[in-house]
């Protein structure tokens, strides 16, 4: 048996994997790593007596719901009245230190197209002051939760801010993050909006917390195999010994100047210690899974890619091949193919998204969602190591993409090499000071936060 019969065009994953009882090429061995577990502590998961009250706007309903849940018997259902007002589910008084956690919940959204806005306050002193995040994005391009389905999510400290000022009954609520006792939180309300123009349902299984890691971490990303990140990327960051995660296009590598070829792939992992991972097979008119996504192709034609990237990373000594990169960022469950996550879980450790609206934790909620900050070609080097310095200030996980990196930046997923450079720069100091650590992906799931 050859591999020159991937070439031929099999299109049956059971004939490459040997799940149809035969060999198979070794394509779908099990995971050889795991994330640790979550070890949250838990706050409430919205079970019988639960204590969590609504206040809100009229025509809404409230409820235990034991018909849907993801944990526990039950969970809470909260049904907004479709007009835009704000609806609050409130804790019972609470005793809690958060001053070195980050926040871990459950929720189910039935109806995004009607979804305003979810928020998550914390207060020390009756809501006098409060902090807040807001960890759903209200877009419909690459959003992170899917409508109808239950999604636990982790919050890090990096999200949560001060909360706008507000009046109710006379009172004036300063909403000042800095007055926030995080050692003392005695309450939490989640705030649910519509648009006004209809009623979303929202559920709630869990709240939680889980200690921060050791030590914040970056994780460099380059996409596509682009030629500029041998010339750039690869030769800057290896004067301070800096190693990146390479997320290639087999079908683009040694076809010319603007993607690498096999042999600088190789250099990149063997001698510069990268991560050589998956982005896709194909990139040609077909199966295109590259320019549409798992999501836009069948889930036969997307199995198939998936197999033929392993297969090539494998017969060239590639270490990465339980790691993908969503080609295009996506996997909607609107799109052609509607169980693109569950696919990816068969053959992969971990996936990477490209959304960008929250920084990853550690661990993370979802090994096959992990969160990204998508560099764009307005980021200015300073800018970038905001998002850095965030993710220090609250122990994040920053996974930060980059594409091509070329003067003029013409494309909005394109850098230049100065602002690139500036960033290295800057990422170094950081690292000599101690107070970040980079690692690839694949580093952080095998050795953790160290």
């Amino acid at each position: 048996m050859g591999y020159e019969f991937l070439a031929g065009g099999i299109t049956d994953p059971a004939t490459l994997t040997g799940s149809a009882g035969g060999p198979g090429l070794g394509l779908y061995p099990p995971p050889r790593m795991v994330f640790p577990r979550l070890q949250d502590k838990v706050i409430s998961a919205f079970q019988a007596a639960h204590g969590w009250t609504l206040s809100g706007t009229t025509g809404t309903t409230y409820a235990d719901d034991t018909s849907d849940y993801l944990l526990g018997s039950q969970s809470i259902r909260l049904t907004t009245g479709g007009t835009g007002g704000t609806h609050e589910i409130r804790s019972p008084a609470l005793s809690l230190d958060l001053s070195t956690s980050n926040l871990v919940f459950a929720v189910k959204i039935d109806d995004y197209a009607r979804y305003s806005d979810l928020q998550i306050r914390l207060s020390s002193n009756g809501f006098t002051d409060f902090a807040y995040c807001k960890p759903l994005a209200t877009g419909v391009s690459q959003r992170w939760v899917e409508a109808g389905q239950w999604q636990i999510i982790t919050i890090s400290r990096a999200e949560i801010v001060s909360g706008i000022s507000w009046g109710n009954g006379g009172i004036q609520y300063s909403g000042v993050k800095a007055n926030v006792n995080w050692s003392a939180i005695t309450g939490i309300r989640f705030k649910v909006t519509d648009d006004a123009a209809g009623p979303i349902t929202v559920r709630l299984n869990l709240l939680g917390h889980f200690p921060q890691p050791t030590k914040p971490l970056l994780s460099i990303v380059f996409d596509d195999g682009r030629s500029t990140h041998w010339t750039v990327a690869k030769a800057y960051m290896d004067r301070y010994r800096l190693p990146g995660t390479s997320a290639v296009i087999v079908d683009s590598l040694d076809s010319g100047s603007p993607y690498m070829t096999t042999a600088q792939v190789k250099e990149l992992q063997d001698k510069s210690k990268w991560s050589i991972v998956c982005h896709a097979n194909e990139n040609t008119v077909g199966s295109q899974a590259h320019q549409l996504g798992y999501d836009g192709i069948s889930y036969p034609a997307g199995e198939a890619d998936i197999l033929r990237i392993k297969n090539w990373l494998h017969r060239n000594g590639l270490t990465g091949g339980n790691g993908l990169c969503y080609p295009h960022g996506t996997y909607s469950v609107g799109g052609v193919n509607t169980s693109v996550v569950p696919m990816v879980r068969k053959y992969f450790d971990w996936a990477r998204t490209t959304y960008a609206s929250t920084l990853e934790t550690f661990p993370p909620a979802d090994p096959w969602r992990l969160r990204s900050w998508s560099v764009s070609n307005t980021d200015t080097a300073q800018q970038l190591l905001d998002v850095v310095d965030q993710g220090i200030a609250s122990k994040a996980w920053t996974i930060m993409q980059w594409h091509n990196l070329v003067s003029p930046a013409s494309n909005n997923s394109d850098s230049t090499p100065a602002v690139f450079q500036a960033f290295i720069d800057g990422v170094n100091t950081r690292v000599l000071a101690g107070t970040i650590a980079v690692r690839t992906i694949h580093e952080v799931i095998q050795y953790g936060a160290v």
